[in-house]
């Protein structure tokens, strides 16, 4: 009965978490799930209806990080090259605080374009080590959808609409704390922020841009050409609102 039920774990990715699998589906679908009913709660924010939700939402990023932090680094759990909380999605969780409680542009914008653009590989290519019955696979999805809920949060409820000026200062950011990174991870063999010589444990598009260092390279530029994209709509609708009924530009210089 023992060897059925640690088949059974084996099979269903209970033990060891398989990217693809129906448990990687799954949680991809309640975090889904967990931001659309987010919307609608975050536009009676927007009303001036819940004036609380936002202290809540800066809170929750705050607790989770704190969690997330406090087990990884755990005397079972810790080790150097991982558990320190130095990923880009680590500080996103902290920044998407400051965004919400500060509303300054620039915490705001990092959040946007750092949540859009790279935290949302967490969701589709995770490169995560346990399955449902560790602490830590609940941890990890709630810790990335804290960061989904804190985006939507600021483009629902704060209204947050990126500009040319703010793709630039995130670019910036992105870059230095990059090369911070860069710093760590080669003198010490370690791969923070996957900017290091070595590859993440599971499958990811890393492994796909060559060899390090010239890698890091195509990183920046796809990291740079991302933020570009997310950048696509907001200009669109900006051109349309701009237009006049008739279709023409109401300032045509």
């Amino acid at each position: 009965m023992r060897r059925n039920w640690a088949n059974f774990e084996l099979e269903f990715g209970m033990t060891k978490f398989v990217p693809g699998s129906w448990v990687h589906l799954t949680a991809l679908a309640i975090c889904a799930i967990s931001i659309l009913l987010y919307i609608p709660i975050a536009r009676r924010y927007r009303l001036g209806k819940l004036p609380w939700l936002g202290k809540a939402m800066a809170t929750a990023c705050i607790a989770i990080w704190l969690l997330n932090t406090g087990v990884a680094c755990t005397p079972s759990l810790f080790r150097w090259d991982s558990s320190l909380p130095l990923f880009y999605c680590n500080l996103a969780n902290l920044v998407g605080a400051f965004a919400i409680l500060c509303e300054r542009r620039i915490f705001q914008s990092v959040l946007y374009f750092w949540a859009c653009g790279l935290s949302v590989w967490a969701f589709l290519t995770p490169t995560l080590a346990f399955g449902p019955n560790h602490i830590g696979f609940w941890i990890f999805w709630a810790y990335h959808l804290c960061i989904g809920l804190a985006v939507t949060h600021l483009i629902v409820g704060n209204v947050y609409r990126p500009n040319r000026r703010d793709l630039l200062a995130t670019i910036a950011v992105t870059i230095a704390y990059g090369l911070i990174l860069v710093a760590i991870n080669v003198p010490t063999g370690w791969n923070y922020g996957f900017l290091g010589a070595s590859r993440p444990s599971s499958p990811t598009p890393i492994d796909l841009l060559g060899p390090f260092p010239l890698r890091l390279l195509w990183i920046a530029l796809l990291a740079a050409g991302i933020f570009c994209i997310l950048m696509l709509p907001w200009k669109i609708a900006d051109m349309r609102n701009r237009k006049s009924p008739t279709g023409l530009s109401e300032n045509p210089s």
